[in-house]
């Protein structure tokens, strides 16, 4: 889809195939419903206003570039994937989007105003401005392989506005209980635990 204004409509992302979203894309009150991986998803220009983005399957890896979201809610499984941009906003952004019903983990805002995002609850956390307790973090004496995890979600430049991750995975990862967890990553700088 290019070179065009939709409205209203439901747009599927099938399984096995590659979708091309943009140039010159705009989405208004779309439903966008995905059953596709990462590499099923190229993104050209596309402006998103209003709707939904359902992602029916794991969504790895992925960073939403060449996109605007505005007023989006998303739903589904996200996981290392990247909103907004490092360098340019006027090419990917996002602003007033809810991923309260979605499952994140490691996932980054990039140059995004995060007041405007609604975040899902616990088990999810949130470190804001994490480069910030990137000394906190190497300070800190960790249970398992939590330093390794940390410090790579901390290791970021400062465009990089918040993280949001899931406790129950990084708990069984390390072998830990996760309200020890919680108890652990309350101290981090920058932190949020709804």
């Amino acid at each position: 889809m290019q070179n065009k204004i939709v409205s209203g409509e439901v747009i599927e992302l099938e399984q096995n195939s590659v979708s091309l979203l943009g140039p010159n894309l705009e989405l208004l009150n779309c439903s966008v419903v995905s059953r596709t991986a990462a590499k099923g998803i190229s993104l050209r220009g596309l402006n998103m206003a209003g709707g939904t983005f359902t992602q029916q399957v794991r969504l790895s890896d992925f960073h939403f570039h060449n996109a605007h979201f505005q007023n989006v809610k998303f739903r589904g499984e996200f996981w290392g994937c990247d909103f907004g941009d490092w360098d340019d906003q006027a090419k990917s952004s996002i602003t007033n989007c809810d991923f309260s019903d979605s499952m994140m983990h490691g996932c980054r805002f990039l140059n995004s105003d995060m007041k405007s995002i609604k975040l899902p609850g616990w088990p999810h956390f949130c470190i804001f401005n994490p480069a910030d307790a990137r000394e906190f973090v190497l300070e800190t004496n960790w249970p398992g392989d939590l330093d390794v995890t940390l410090d790579v979600y901390t290791d970021v430049d400062p465009e990089c506005q918040a993280i949001v991750s899931n406790a129950e995975i990084l708990a069984a990862d390390n072998g830990i209980l996760v309200d020890d967890l919680r108890r652990l990553l309350e101290q981090v700088p920058g932190i949020s635990i709804n």
